[in-house]
């Protein structure tokens, strides 16, 4: 139905369109007009928005208008525009980022929602929320969206139960909420409370046209719609569009004193034909709108041809309570011009020119926007894996197909079932003793093998590729409490082709469902799929000793079932199962079931008699099953009987409705000549027509082509109707992610984007446009990024770089819309072409048939592009609606291309031409252009050339150090801009990433205006403002830019510094900046570091190798540990390959920032110096750590090569080591490796609950590579040294080789490992050597394959070898760790040695992995360093030519472990990365050394050769083992640097050894001298106030300074003083802006009447100009100024209290370090604040404990609701010990939050979502022993994940009873009680009963040791995992342990494991 109205609404429309374009041919004025209507005079012209803005809406909030409008097929989609003025508007948001994610949606596999999308918003605003509803006629729903804050805030979404066409959303004032719906009759419908459902019952009719009286009445067209709702003194008014049989466009409105109501009065209130700019058309539809002021207007939309429907503002008057439009409320006259309805508003527009630097705001319109589908991999490794489930619904589907026969046994035989063939024969017996469903059952009994059971025999039935889905349920009595069984495949002649495909995990005594889906597949090459020889059987796990009892158990099996989809349309092909969908055809005939068949007598067929006409017969109504545009096959067999006709034919017709017919039509599927008595075959092919509707449902019928009666009785049978099976493109992983670039709001994509073919970060100031999908055309091709075009007329530009296309692709500009054209490069195999496409011609050939008009060859790689668009034509009338096309090699000399192009609104897309900038494949894809800018122009340029151009160039130091700190200056050079009423210049240049803008130096004297710079990303700003803007200079220099490089470059390199351009008021003239670039060689310098260049992350170090790297995060830091490569030579000294036979150390290193790295050396594992001297090597360790007994402990595991698996316990991450097993804890003879080839290379994971899981595994067995099953996983022991239960799972890995890896994210876990070198692995499999993942929601599995995420370092490295990683967290964020012979390949020795790297993981939004790629760079550094304390000299960032060897000094990390540098020669270095000096930085530095003849180390900056800031001399000490301390004065350091330390001295023997050394800080004194120093440099560049603050300040800091005797204190204050005064000075002007707002703010407590009156208004300015995104650091200036004045205004002002007021309750004040506070008491008694928020960005909080204000002390007791809400850059915070409440979002959303720490423990109440979304894994820290209640308590975890306690013991000395809760509140938050420690209460010789709360997991070692008269012990959980020794020994004889049933047994073992005597359990 819904179908039905809107193409009943579009043939009206398009009959309708048809008169309007006659009407857009006449001649007629054309108005000038920019995007903007506004004109210099007040006025403005209509179109008020004269471009494509459809089905508005609008309402006004305060001073503010906002308007929605459909955007159809766009996304985002549904605009947010605002207007302070009705005439000036700007897009501010949108309601959503896509719709919704189907092919129609992502314009992929040939669907489009084109002419469909989202329509017809309403728009409301009520009690503080905004509401936009709409209906998409893509998914036939409707759905309400609502914000707080229409502006920037994201939008939630609801979706409503139907569909409701041109919906109005309207609020009365009874709190109802209503929908107004529909076409011709009106209706409305309440909502529920929450708007989320229609409430039942209540639709109403308010008013049909039809039915109407008056002028209103109307019969034919389109007849009312496009509903709005207001209620205005009493009356409710429904506006609405109609545009009748001989009438135009016109607005209809009818009223009613009551709602709903079915009593409407009603009027025309606008019929006018507006002619403008060549139309002569109707205004309607829309809504009115009033004014502050009290004006009333109208707000409507014209059709305006092919630029779309453009809206019109018209005057409203009320004229005996109606909302008359027009001039006077005449009703009939739209005027042309009219007065701005106010005044003020800035120039705005809806569409803009674009650089395409990414400097957009990233915003999210909806909240959790769709983010890509959950990827589905149903490839042939995975679909056929077994599947462990524990349910099924075992119910019977229509819609598949059955292979099992007798499945449910009810015909109480056993028909169809089996035993296991190739095994011993059990007995199977149909029982109705015991079933699951129905009357009978099969029980399975005498299995004399676990292989032996039933079983059903499939051959013939299966097939290769299909999935099957395998359910039923099962029962056994006897035998262990869980067991598995199988359902198994065999596909061959013997047991080696079997595959499980599921796995039923049963229960003893219970029926259990069982469900999963398996694929047909080979096993492996050897053992192929035979379809001809199948069974399918249940059986148990194979064990070499088979248990009768454990093995062999009986069983019953019931809804036994294995099905296929049916793709059948017509149902049951056979007709065995009944007559499916097939009904008489429009009730004629008679149809029923007969037999024979074509089968024989035992099948059936349908038959068709009691025929009257040749069309009677059977059939079947599709509807909606069959989609327009697919192809279906038809296969059938036909039959007659009668004697005559010999033959006939039968045919198949299909019968429906397409595009605006109502009538049906008719088309043949398929026709036969049949012969009588005879089963005749028909086969045809049938496609569904593209327009296809539904108004007659499609429907199939069997006819005959007989002339006259007797018509005869025929039968069909085997009929099978299926669509064809076409390529369909699957959708893409991450397509919908955010892709880091950020698009002005102007732009929408043509339907979804795919953001993995789209950037604006990959090269800065351009747009990359990649293509994916192939396309045919522009109206298919993706990613075709589009803005609104305007009128009269506008053209737009573009730079576009193709130097990157690939054969086939077609990239340029175009104008979007059916009929559509556009300018291109078509890249060919040996040269590209600019081709002119013209498809204006598509609507008349009802299909897309686009045309070269002309082409010429590409004479280079850049191309320059333009449209121009001419709507209002000239004067004749001609040129009206085109578009037409030129190119240019230079950008400057343009060529027309093609004809000009008429263009046409037409209803296929309906929507008006846009721009767009697209680039597509036709082949192959991959290839990409780059687009330098999009220019937008309200003129029309043709190929004329800019007229006396003025001319700007660019010079550049030629040749810089590709180093940090490299300085290079750039010169701009100008043509004169004379005198003549300027009132701007603005220049934007490009900076490349590498360089950064140290300051712009202006030719003042040349330049008559204000002269400002701003940075903004990489690019720069250059503008001059003033009221005649001029410049002029002999030598033409208009600014110097000075950059510095921030970076490292690893090879020479050409940077291009660009200006893209320089223009004059606001664009009216530019400079020509076609030639102003300036290339920069940026020189590497070659410090000799090996393969870790200066700047980058990777490898991680390079003084030694490090090989399958595991990491974990603790205290902090990151500890990496690898097998420990090392190069082994022959006797004769020459390399050989890496044999690993001879590694038996593992190596450690560690970091806190990611880059700086200590080098902690090796850990002796195996031989006979190891801790595990039973073992011959270390390989692939893995690392763990986790309290036991609430003493924390490190677990290291190991590969004793390809054998088996070690494990050592430390007591810090370094040790000391020892072995507890004194052998493997894996081994290849243990039953956990069973079929495992290599029994090596652990992973481990604890788990939230503490418990851990081990991983290992690989090999490849014979004829196995496809699907090895070597990967297997464990549960440990608690104490996670031993395999629970000595039992492995096997993980199905498909192409598992080795290297196993596990991590945990957002509750799934994620199993990784490395494939197989095998060649060539099937589709569907893994390439070889790459890294796999697998994810399943439990950690012992199943897991399901995912896909391949990192490939072989071959080729990021060009080192092939194998594929070694793992994974980990630090600070929230997930890492790679993997290994690669990159240090190896550059000395030259690639034979095996390998070296660590890492790289950033980042998931999708739906939880599966991006592509991870290996690179040099690595991460950036995570924090800066603090040089003033101890930097063990082997933390590394950089180095050339170190070694790193064990120290006997203390170490810093831990005392008994240390190393330093050694082997230094000389001009080796080391260096560390981004040192944070501060502004005054160190004077000098100390080192601790070793040297036998001495040495010196020159201290240098940014590079080995960069600055030398000193140089230390160390002496020699005695010895290379002898350390002294060596102090040395350095040149003042200061900011954040690079240190590099430069050996110097022998060039053969080892110069010294460096333990550590640290950074001596500037004495404050010389610190405060310093920065008086620095003050006094800055006054020079300062006026006005500023210069005046900034003095007094010096003045007071030179009174401290000389203040003779003047305490460190008083220095140190009198600097901060200072050091803020500077700060202010040297801030960006918005910062100072926020200063000056906060100080104004505070000074007006102490204001009253007019100064407090005008200081507000100040403020408001100010902030007005703070909140604009267009302000620019001219307003801000002016602002400030005007701020800063005020201030001082107010400073003087009479009304300024004299006398200092006392502090007030709820009183506001701030504090120098931005932090704002609240009075909360103030008296004797009390004297309380409260931190209400922080008036900047800082990176750390320090809540202080008290706070003093007006010379009063106060305690800081609270922190404010929101205080601290979504402090971007804040990263950890301080709360002060008097803290009692934290409120709810205090610290919400502050994403880099990681630590906490509270000073007190006073905290009682902390506030909902108070610390929600902190960083991850953030930590809190505090006291962390405590008591409650009398229990002691210690805190062992306390983060955002965790909050845990250990019981530590009682205040209570002569306690009786004792209670331990689940848990316990301490500082306001709750803790677990998860364990008890060690001798917690040992020796309470009163103690009787204890109560053990639910969530305690351990008892330590003796915790109730001796307690005698403890006779009771109650567990209220199931938790508990571990009791420690002697935990309860020495209690009463027979003491009770109390815990439920099903875990009795259990607490039994614990106990007796620790040594507990004569106690019960119950």
């Amino acid at each position: 139905m819904r179908k039905a109205l809107r193409n009943r609404w579009k043939r009206a429309c398009s009959m309708i369109l048809a008169a309007v374009m006659v009407f857009t041919m006449l001649p007629a004025d054309i108005q000038a007009a920019t995007s903007s209507s506004a004109n210099d005079d007040g006025t403005f012209n209509n179109p008020v928005v004269y471009a494509d803005v459809p089905d508005i809406d609008i309402i006004r909030v305060g001073n503010a208008y906002y308007m929605v409008s459909t955007t159809m097929h766009l996304s985002p989609g549904c605009p947010i525009m605002k207007s302070t003025d009705l005439v000036n508007w700007e897009i501010v948001n949108y309601v959503y980022d896509i719709l919704g994610d189907t092919d129609a949606m992502n314009l992929r596999n040939g669907e489009s929602m084109y002419g469909n999308g989202q329509w017809a918003a309403s728009l409301k605003y009520n009690k503080g929320t905004y509401y936009v509803a709409f209906n998409s006629n893509t998914t036939e729903t409707a759905y309400i969206y609502s914000t707080k804050d229409i502006e920037k805030g994201s939008w939630t979404k609801t979706t409503l139960n139907g569909f409701f066409h041109d919906m109005s959303l309207f609020f009365d004032d009874n709190g109802k909420a209503y929908i107004l719906y529909g076409g011709g009759a009106i209706k409305c419908a309440e909502l529920s409370d929450d708007l989320k459902t229609v409430k039942k019952d209540t639709e109403v009719t308010l008013f049909d046209v039809t039915k109407d009286t008056g002028e209103t009445h109307f019969t034919e067209g389109l007849l009312c719609e496009g509903t709005h709702i207001m209620k205005k003194d009493g009356y409710y008014y429904v506006f609405n569009i109609g545009w009748p049989s001989g009438h135009g466009r016109l607005e209809m409105c009818h009223r009613s004193k009551t709602f709903p109501s079915t009593q409407w009065e009603s009027k025309i209130i606008l019929e006018a034909n507006f002619n403008n700019n060549g139309v002569s058309a109707g205004v309607a539809q829309g809504a009115v709108i009033d004014t502050p002021d009290g004006k009333w207007y109208g707000f409507l939309f014209q059709d305006h041809g092919a630029i779309g429907r453009t809206p019109v503002l018209t005057d409203c008057t009320w004229k005996d309570g109606w909302p008359m439009l027009g001039k006077g409320g005449d009703g009939k006259t739209v005027e042309a011009t009219m007065k701005l309805p106010a005044s003020g508003s800035d120039m705005k527009s809806l569409v803009k020119s674009d650089e395409f630097y990414n400097d957009a705001e990233h915003r999210v319109f909806e909240e959790q926007a769709a983010s890509g589908k959950v990827k589905t991999y149903n490839t042939a490794a995975n679909a056929g894996e077994p599947m462990v489930v524990s349910a099924g619904d075992g119910n019977v589907d229509t819609s598949v197909i059955e292979l099992v026969t007798n499945g449910n046994l009810e015909t109480g035989e056993k028909d169809g079932w089996i035993t296991t063939p190739g095994e011993k024969a059990c007995n199977l017996e149909v029982v109705d003793t015991e079933k699951a469903s129905g009357t009978y059952s099969l029980y399975v009994s005498g299995r004399p093998g676990t292989g032996s059971g039933a079983c059903q025999n499939l051959s013939g039935k299966m097939e290769v590729g299909k999935q099957y889905t395998i359910s039923g349920q099962l029962k056994y009595t006897e035998g262990p409490e869980t067991k598995n069984f199988l359902v198994t495949v065999q596909h061959g002649e013997n047991y080696e082709y079997r595959q499980n495909a599921v796995t039923i995990n049963a229960k003893k005594g219970e029926w259990v469902k069982f469900k999963g889906t398996w694929t047909a597949k080979d096993k492996s090459e050897k053992l192929a799929f035979d379809p001809n020889n199948v069974h399918i059987f249940v059986e148990t796990d194979w064990t070499a000793e088979q248990d009768p009892n454990n093995d062999l158990m009986n069983y019953y099996l019931d809804d036994f079932s294995v099905t296929i989809p049916n793709d059948n349309l017509a149902g049951d092909s056979s007709f065995q199962n009944g007559l499916g969908p097939w009904v008489p055809f429009e009730d004629h005939a008679k149809v029923e079931l007969v037999q024979p068949g074509f089968g024989g007598a035992d099948d059936k067929c349908l038959k068709v008699s009691e025929r009257t006409e040749n069309w009677h017969g059977p059939a079947i109504v599709f509807g909606e099953k069959m989609k327009p545009g697919s192809t279906y096959i038809l296969k059938a067999r036909v039959k007659y009987d009668a004697a005559s006709p010999a033959q006939q034919t039968i045919t198949f017709t299909m019968k429906g409705t397409k595009g605006e017919l109502a009538d049906p039509s008719y088309s043949s599927m398929a026709a036969v000549t049949a012969k009588t008595g005879e089963w005749t075959e028909v086969t045809g092919r049938w496609t569904m027509p593209e327009d296809a509707t539904n108004t007659y449902p499609w429907t199939l019928y069997v006819n005959t082509d007989e002339k006259s009666a007797p018509f005869i009785d025929f039968y069909l049978d085997d009929v099978s109707i299926e669509e064809e099976v076409r390529s369909n493109e699957p959708a893409e992983a991450g397509e919908h992610d955010y892709n880091g670039s950020n698009l002005d709001l102007v732009w929408q994509w043509n339907h979804n984007p795919n953001n993995n073919n789209w950037s604006l970060t990959e090269r800065d100031g351009w747009l990359r446009l990649k293509t994916g999908s192939k396309a045919t055309s522009l109206l298919n091709a993706r990613n075709t990024l589009t803005q609104r075009t305007f009128g009269p007329v506008c053209s737009g530009t573009i730079r576009m770089d193709i130097s990157n296309m690939k054969a086939g692709d077609v990239a340029g500009l175009g104008s979007l819309s059916y009929n559509y054209g556009y300018i291109a490069v078509k890249k060919e195999a040996d040269k590209a072409k600019l081709v002119m496409v013209d498809a204006s011609g598509n609507s008349a050939a009802k299909e897309d048939k686009p045309v070269i008009k002309e082409s010429v060859d590409c004479t280079g790689n850049i191309v320059y592009l333009k449209e121009d668009f001419n709507y209002a034509g000239n004067a004749d009338g001609t040129e009206k609606d085109t578009v037409t096309f030129y190119y240019s090699f230079d950008g400057k000399t343009w060529n027309k291309l093609g004809s000009t192009m008429r263009m046409s609104y037409e209803l296929t897309h309906f929507m008006g031409s846009k721009f767009a900038i697209f680039n597509y494949a036709t082949d192959k894809s991959g290839g990409y252009v780059d687009v330098d800018y999009f220019r937008v122009s309200d003129q029309i340029t043709g190929t004329n050339q800019p007229a006396n151009a003025l001319n700007a160039t660019m010079t550049a130091t030629q040749e810089v150090s590709g180093v940090m700190g490299g300085e290079c200056e750039v010169k701009l050079n100008l043509d004169e801009l004379k005198a003549g009423n300027h009132t701007s210049m603005e220049a934007s240049i490009s900076i490349p990433s590498i360089m950064s803008v140290d300051s712009v130096v202006f030719n003042s004297a040349a330049i008559k205006g204000r002269a400002i710079y701003e940075k903004k990303g990489s690019r720069l700003f250059l503008k001059v403002k003033g009221d005649n803007v001029s410049f002029a200079a002999a030598d033409k220099l208009f600014a110097t830019i000075k950059l510095k490089v921030n970076g490292y470059v690893g090879k020479d390199q050409t940077q291009e510094i660009k200006a893209d351009y320089i223009k004059v008021d606001g664009g009216t003239s530019e400079y020509d900046v076609t030639g102003c670039a300036a290339p920069v060689l940026l020189k590497h310098v070659d410090t000799k570091a090996i393969a870790k260049k200066i700047g980058y992350g990777n490898p991680i170090f390079t003084q030694a190798f490090g090989a399958d790297p595991y990491a974990m995060e603790y205290d902090g830091r990151v500890y990496v540990y690898m097998t420990a490569d090392d190069y082994e030579y022959d006797k004769d000294g020459n390399l050989l390959d890496n044999s690993f036979s001879k590694i038996n150390t593992l190596r450690v290193v560690s970091s806190a920032d990611l880059m700086n790295w200590t080098d902690h050396g090796e850990i002796a594992v195996a031989g006979p110096n190891g801790a595990a001297k039973w073992a011959t090597n270390s390989w692939a360790p893995a690392i763990a750590h986790k309290k036991i007994d609430g003493e924390e402990k490190f677990f290291l595991y190991f590969a004793n090569g390809g054998s088996g698996i070690g494990v050592l316990v430390g007591d810090s991450p370094l040790g000391p080591w020892t072995d507890p097993n004194g052998k493997a804890l894996l081994n290849y003879g243990y039953p956990e490796c069973q079929g495992v080839v290599w029994c090596f290379d652990p992973a481990v994971l604890v788990d939230d609950d503490g418990t851990g899981y081990i991983y290992f595994g690989g090999g490849v067995p014979e004829g196995q590579n496809l699907n090895p099953k070597t990967a297997r996983v464990a549960q440990l022991t608690d104490d996670m040294v031993q395999i629970k239960d000595r039992k492995s799972y096997e993980i199905d890995a498909p192409c598992m080789f080795e290297d196993s890896g596990i991590f945990k994210y957002n509750g799934k876990y994620y199993y990784s490992y490395c494939s197989n070198f095998t060649p060539a692995n099937k589709d569907g499999y893994p390439g070889t050597g790459t890294i796999c993942y697998m994810v399943s929601d439990n950690p012992m599995g199943p897991f399901t394959y995912a896909g391949e995420i990192f490939s072989n370092p071959s080729v990021w490295f060009g080192t092939p070898g194998n594929n070694h990683h793992a994974t980990f967290v630090f600070e929230g964020e997930s890492y790679f760790i993997y290994h690669a012979q990159t240090v190896a390949k550059e000395e030259g020795k690639m034979k095996g040695y390998r070296s660590t790297h890492i790289d950033k993981i980042e998931m999708r939004a739906n939880g599966t992995i991006k592509d991870i790629k290996g690179t040099y760079e690595g991460i950036p550094q995570t924090h800066t360093m603090n040089p003033y304390e101890r930097i063990d000299a082997e933390t590394i960032a950089w180095n050339a030519g170190i070694k790193v060897a064990p120290c006997k000094e203390p170490g810093k990390l831990y005392k008994d472990y240390n190393t330093a540098l050694t082997d230094l020669q000389d001009k080796d270095w080391t260096a560390v990365s981004q040192l944070e000096f501060g502004d005054e930085g160190a004077v000098g530095i100390k080192v601790n050394a070793a040297s036998a003849k001495g040495g010196k180390i020159e201290v240098r900056l940014d590079s080995p050769e960069g600055t030398l800031a000193g140089t230390v001399n160390v002496p020699a000490t005695g010895g290379e083992d002898k350390y002294q301390l060596i102090d040395c004065e350095l040149d003042n350091i200061t900011g954040t640097k690079n240190v590099f330390l430069v050996f110097r001295g022998s060039t053969t023997e080892n110069i010294m050894n460096v333990d550590y050394y640290e950074f001596v800080e500037m004495p404050v004194k010389d610190k405060l001298a310093s920065k008086i120093s620095k003050a006094e440099q800055l006054l020079a560049g300062l006026t006005g106030a500023e210069k005046a603050d900034l003095q007094a300040a010096i003045n007071a800091a030179k009174a401290v300074l000389n203040k003779a005797g003047a305490t460190e204190a008083e220095l140190e204050k009198a600097f901060a003083a200072l050091h803020t005064a500077v700060d202010y000075v040297q801030k960006p002007v918005d910062e100072k802006l926020n200063v000056k707002i906060a100080e104004a703010e505070k000074l007006l407590a102490k204001l009253s009447g007019t100064a407090k009156t005008k200081l507000q208004a100040a403020i408001d300015e100010a902030k007005k100009a703070m909140n604009d995104p267009k302000a620019d650091q001219f307003v801000l200036e002016d602002a400030l100024a005007k701020l800063s004045q005020s201030i001082k205004d107010a400073e003087g002002s009479t009304s300024v209290t004299p006398k200092p007021q006392p502090p007030k309750v709820n009183e506001t004040f701030s504090a120098s370090n931005g932090l704002k506070y609240k009075i909360t008491a103030y008296s004797s008694k009390a004297k309380n604040v409260t931190v209400t928020g922080i008036s900047k960005k800082v990176t750390g909080i320090t809540v202080p404990d008290t706070v003093k204000y007006k010379n009063v002390s106060f305690k800081v007791t609270a922190i404010g609701s929101s205080a601290f809400t979504k402090q971007s850059t804040l990263k950890s915070a301080t709360i002060g010990k008097y803290v009692t409440s934290i409120g709810a979002k205090a610290f919400y959303n502050d994403k880099k939050l990681a630590k906490v720490t509270f000073k007190g423990t006073a905290v009682k109440k902390i506030g909902k979502d108070a610390f929600k979304g902190i960083k991850k894994g953030a930590s809190f820290v505090m006291k962390k022993t405590f008591t409650s209640k009398s229990v002691k308590y210690k805190i062992t975890k306390c983060t955002t994940s965790a909050k845990e306690v250990m019981v530590t013991g009682t205040t209570k000395k002569n306690i009786t009873s004792l209670n331990i809760p689940a848990t316990v509140k301490y500082n306001g938050m709750s803790f677990k009680v998860v364990s008890i420690g060690k001798n917690a209460f040992k020796n309470k010789k009163k103690l009787k009963s204890v109560t053990i709360g639910k969530n305690v997991k351990t008892i330590g070692a003796s915790a109730f040791l001796g307690d005698k008269k403890l006779a009771k012990v109650k567990f209220s959980g199931t938790a508990v995992k571990t009791i420690s020794k002697n935990a309860f020994k020495g209690i009463k004889k027979n003491a009770t342990f109390s815990i439920k049933k099903s875990k009795r047994a259990n607490l039994k073992k614990l106990l007796k494991k620790a040594k507990t005597k004569n106690f019960k359990v119950k």
